[in-house]
């Protein structure tokens, strides 16, 4: 039995392996957060580009965030996990990064000592990941539509333009979007990325990441994208070809479009393995609108994989250490 057939059926089973009460992850309140002043002045048209990010993670974000302002989107906040990130990153970025939400910190194993490059398999990885659904939430309810964006990404383009365009389009055929998200589905697996979400900040989805949070525990094996990706399973009462709606129980449908893969490829398709050359030629490589360095754990193979490609050129603000 394969790893991801297992994960399948175990996730299948999982409510009714044990009658036990489950530790329910809390929902964090916190009412003046995201700041207002830090948001206002940043947000266009009431939209932003959301990044989470720890201190092994900074040259990453710093080459993500150095992508946004070549393209001019200088409409960006950086949400960090820790101390050294909030100090570095606001002398590199003043003005673009918010305070941690309060007792997010919390939840993150020595969160201010976090100097090792984080990896899937890390416990402290695990942590932080397990905090976005909760900041996506604030953020939301706060009143912005954001686009959430991992850091181990570079936009190769302005995607509030290229979704503006396809929404727009799809809206003339009836449909009002919550949210627009990547197929991020490998040969053996077909799943949605947890990596690039455009969410409105409709009610809708403000239940959507609610239940996002709580079915993860919900699950005995994986992470937040197999929560995601779970509960996508369980709640979708419609596919289409770029279209998946779901039915929560309190009677609310979410719309989500999905993107084109040419337009928002996995790190697969666009870097290759290292058994296969890459799907994507280069000519179809220059119409690419976020290149997503995943599908490679190891921190130092995606700053290369980055190099390789012409893709790592980093803003040099960050302050040495």
């Amino acid at each position: 039995m394969s790893w991801v057939l297992l994960v399948f059926v175990l996730n299948l089973f999982a409510p009714h392996i044990s009658n036990k009460a489950k530790k329910v992850t809390p929902l964090l309140r916190a009412d003046s957060w995201p700041p207002r002043d830090i948001m206002d002045s940043v947000s266009l048209d009431n939209r932003v580009v959301v990044a989470i990010t720890n201190s092994a993670m900074l040259e990453m974000t710093d080459n993500f965030l150095s992508s946004l302002e070549r393209l001019g989107v200088t409409n960006f906040v950086v949400v960090p996990l820790d101390k050294k990130t909030h100090e570095s990153l606001s002398v590199a970025y003043p003005g673009h990064i918010l305070p941690p939400m309060p007792s997010s910190q919390s939840n993150l194993p020595n969160s201010s000592q976090s100097t090792q490059p984080v990896n899937h398999e890390n416990p402290s990885f695990q942590s932080i990941v397990s905090v976005r659904a909760n900041i996506l939430h604030a953020i939301a309810k706060a009143g912005y539509t954001m686009f959430y964006c991992d850091v181990d990404s570079v936009w190769r383009t302005n995607v509030f333009t290229e979704i503006d365009r396809v929404m727009v389009t799809n809206d003339h055929w009836g449909h009002q979007f919550d949210a627009f998200m990547v197929d991020d589905s490998s040969p053996s697996t077909k799943r949605i990325s947890s990596a690039q979400m455009y969410l409105k900040p409709s009610h809708s989805t403000l239940v959507f990441l609610e239940k996002w949070l709580h079915h993860k525990d919900q699950i005995l094996i994986g992470d937040d994208q197999h929560a995601l990706n779970d509960l996508i399973q369980k709640k979708m009462v419609y596919r289409g070809l770029q279209t998946i709606v779901l039915r929560f129980d309190e009677g609310e449908d979410f719309q989500i479009m999905i993107g084109q893969r040419e337009k928002y490829p996995t790190g697969w398709m666009y870097f290759g393995t290292d058994r296969k050359k890459p799907e994507l030629t280069k000519e179809q490589k220059q119409n690419v609108a976020i290149v997503h360095n995943n599908y490679k754990r190891d921190y130092k193979t995606k700053i290369i994989r980055f190099q390789q490609e012409g893709l790592w050129n980093p803003s040099g603000r960050l302050p040495q250490v």
